[in-house]
């Protein structure tokens, strides 16, 4: 007997479960893209983090049940062949048929839900679904890929811990038609079924009374029929935009570090945090390394040098005489390290020459003159062997 959704005397009771596509509201040649763009919709509309009606939960297991089933094409191959008898049947048990289920269309799952914004759902699903096995530990271990975003934070913020904004790409129905994909008024209800989504055949055979019940193919099963699409979500019935997040990092964090963010409006994400030492800080280990410019003067007659760092101000002592590259350890002013130490901040000297202003090529003119014997002495020892 073909057709998930056949009313037959005598059937089986698993036979009368709810058809998979009138679930969904598709037809029964629905192709791959049609499944999913109905199962977005639901979800939308469903999803016990968004919908907290007492049936939520519950409809958002039906949905992604059967979702789970027409998006795999071997076990909607047995469906639309024998129905739930055929797909159940395999499994000792009901909790063993949904448990494979999910497990085969996982991927495409949490592919749907993490575009529509709601992030990783371990713990939803765990919860929806413990009576199935349905947690990482029943599918071997394996976690579903997550949102993740990568954030750039200043050494100043990952240090002292400190706030980022991040704009996070959401869906939400259209408030125009209320997730309809109608314009305003021009819904109407199906005439092939009256409104009911399902259509009823009725036949004798050898005898016997037999009803068929199928999924209405105008409109789909939704028991309405869009005239005209509407203008602002061009019928799709859900719009994109962006959500701005005011997001706080916490101190001391290291890079590459993964940040969870858990908001109402996008759901749970994960931030992959990159630390910006700008110009002149960099992080090396629990050592921060920074380039602090000096001017020959500077260089030949010494000078102490201050600058600001990631947790306040630094003074370092030059002697006379340094050259660009020297490197001067201030301890105890690095990073903070799992065992509680601080690492060191090297400071690394660079000699740059000042700026083009006239009377300063004048007085570089004099101390050329007078360096100009002592540079040819030096360099007449250049000479190949």
């Amino acid at each position: 007997m073909k057709g998930g959704g056949a009313l037959v005397k005598g059937m089986s009771r698993a036979d009368r479960k709810k058809d998979y596509y009138e679930i969904l509201g598709v037809p029964r040649n629905a192709t791959k893209e049609e499944i999913k763009r109905a199962y977005r919709r639901l979800a939308l509309q469903w999803h016990p983090d968004r919908n907290k009606s007492p049936e939520a939960e519950e409809r958002f297991k039906e949905i992604t049940e059967a979702y789970s089933v027409l998006i795999d094409d071997e076990k909607r191959r047995l469906y639309d062949l024998y129905g739930h008898e055929g797909l159940s049947g395999q499994y000792a048990t009901q909790q063993d048929f949904q448990r494979e289920a999910f497990r085969s269309s996982w991927r495409d799952i949490e592919e749907v839900l993490r575009d529509l914004g709601f992030g990783s759902f371990d713990s939803l699903f765990e919860r929806l679904f413990r009576d199935v096995g349905f947690g990482w530990f029943g599918f071997g271990g394996e976690r579903a890929p997550e949102r993740v975003y990568e954030v750039r934070v200043g050494l100043r913020d990952a240090f002292n811990g400190g706030r980022v904004r991040l704009r996070v790409p959401v869906e939400e129905v259209c408030s125009r038609c209320n997730g309809t994909g109608a314009e305003p008024g021009h819904l109407r209800i199906c005439r092939d079924c009256n409104g009911s989504g399902q259509v009823v055949y009725r036949r004798v055979s050898v005898g016997v009374f037999m009803t068929t019940v199928t999924t209405c193919r105008s409109c789909m099963g939704r028991g309405k029929v869009v005239e005209r699409a509407c203008t602002v979500c061009s019928g799709k019935g859900v719009v994109r935009q962006a959500r701005e997040l005011d997001v706080r990092i916490p101190r001391v964090v290291e890079d590459g570090q993964l940040v969870e963010v858990n908001d109402r409006s996008v759901g749970q994400l994960r931030l992959l945090l990159r630390i910006d030492g700008g110009r002149h800080f960099r992080k090396v280990g629990q050592d921060v390394h920074v380039r602090v410019p000096i001017t020959p003067s500077e260089a030949v007659l010494g000078t102490e040098v201050r600058f600001e760092s990631f947790d306040g101000p630094v003074t370092v002592r030059i002697p006379p005489g340094t050259r660009s590259g020297k490197k001067f350890v201030v301890r105890g002013r690095g990073w903070w390290g799992r065992g509680g130490g601080r690492g060191d901040l090297v400071v690394r000297v660079t000699v740059v020459p000042p700026g083009d202003a006239p009377e300063l090529r004048e007085r570089y003119a004099e101390i050329l003159r007078i360096e100009s014997s002592i540079g040819d002495r030096m360099r007449e020892g250049i000479r190949p062997t």
